[in-house]
């Protein structure tokens, strides 16, 4: 299933890194993009959100953001 979330992420242009633990139902997964603001910013998390919906429907995920 990661593999399938990270190829999905890949048109994205983001950095995708696998932060797992040890637990095996469960997974980390971060990813890294730049932005030119916060608008932009968001409307690209929204964008992702929606494609992990669409795509991932079955799963349960929560998406924490940080914007430096």
């Amino acid at each position: 299933m990661t593999n399938s979330l990270k190829e999905k992420l890949k048109k994205f242009n983001v950095s995708v890194l696998d932060v797992s633990g040890e637990y095996a139902k469960e997974a980390d997964i971060a990813f890294v993009y730049l932005s030119p603001n916060g608008l932009t910013s968001a409307q690209y998390r929204d964008k992702i959100e929606n494609m992990l919906q669409r795509n991932f429907s079955e799963f349960m995920f929560d998406i924490d953001f940080e914007e430096i």
